[in-house]
């Protein structure tokens, strides 16, 4: 891969949407019961989640770069854009978009005042899932996320899956979205 942000930020969309080989038919995980189902489980899990010994993020993606024809077609991600993420994220660095992260990783942490404020509550108002059916990060919870809903809602209107999208179903499929959002704004959402 040639260096630079910019470059990375293209691989790592193309890794995470559903152009990407790997990302196609995804089963949810199940519950397993012994290491070696969690092992069997795990290893279809794609490699922009858990990468291979000895390899960095960045090689990772490189080792994946779509080629030169993808880039120029691609229209839910130009180069434009790209660039814009690029040159963001070289000025400002990481730490804003990982925190989020950091933040779920304590909460399984116990002594976290702010983080049990809304322990045992539910979302009380209109609510509804949108996620992309070659999405790695919505099918890697166990049922997948049809179970989303189930509790800690009163008022859940569903899960709707958009299809040809992974990870970014807002920008690979705007129109799909955009119409499950119009369409539960009118229903009372």
């Amino acid at each position: 891969m040639p260096p630079g942000m910019t470059n990375f930020f293209r691989g790592f969309y193309y890794m995470k949407s559903a152009d990407f080989p790997g990302n196609q038919n995804l089963p949810p995980l199940h519950p397993v019961h012994t290491a070696k189902e969690a092992a069997e489980q795990y290893a279809q899990i794609p490699e922009y989640y858990v990468m291979r010994r000895g390899m960095s993020m960045p090689a990772t993606i490189a080792a994946a770069m779509p080629d030169a024809a993808y880039i120029k077609n691609c229209k839910w991600l130009t180069e434009a854009e790209c660039e814009v993420y690029g040159q963001e994220y070289t000025r400002s660095g990481w730490t804003g978009a990982l925190w989020n992260y950091r933040v779920r990783r304590r909460a399984f942490r116990p002594g976290i005042a702010e983080q049990q404020t809304f322990a045992g509550r539910t979302i009380d108002v209109p609510a509804q899932v949108i996620a992309a059916r070659e999405d790695w990060g919505a099918n890697r919870t166990i049922g997948g996320p049809m179970n989303i809903g189930k509790t800690g809602f009163t008022q859940f209107k569903g899960v709707h899956m958009v299809e040809r999208a992974g990870h970014w179903a807002h920008e690979e499929q705007p129109e799909k979205v955009s119409e499950l959002l119009t369409a539960f704004l009118r229903e009372g959402g």
